[in-house]
């Protein structure tokens, strides 16, 4: 999500599948990730009139592309297993969505009282 519509530290299920338009085969490629990227960026751009490109955000989209080849994938060739991928960005949202975020640490059996 772009931060201009609301807090883009909140995973976003609709960004995510955004996203997945681009992933066209199980195993994802550095291309694929890109054009995804890619695809939101020019989103941001059409629809945000403060977006801005900055080297620093550059750096961090590198990172962000990089990030699932690195956890889920080879290194070498570039590649991720995109049920992997997948898998953790759905269990993220499961856990950490802003309406079930404050339900987790009961989950685990953690409570105030313990404090």
């Amino acid at each position: 999500m772009d931060a201009y519509y609301g807090n883009n530290h909140l995973f976003n299920p609709s960004t995510f599948a955004s996203s997945k338009q681009f992933w066209t085969s199980s195993v994802l490629s550095a291309q694929q990730l890109a054009n995804s990227k890619l695809f939101r960026q020019i989103d941001s751009r059409a629809f945000n009139p403060t977006y801005t490109f900055t080297a620093t955000m550059e750096q961090f989209s590198l990172g962000e592309l990089a990030a699932p080849i690195i956890a889920f994938g080879d290194s070498e060739a570039g590649t991720a297993d995109r049920a992997l991928v997948e898998y953790f960005f759905g269990m993220f949202s499961l856990f950490f969505s802003r309406r079930d975020f404050q339900v987790v640490p009961g989950l685990w059996g953690w409570s105030a009282d313990g404090l």
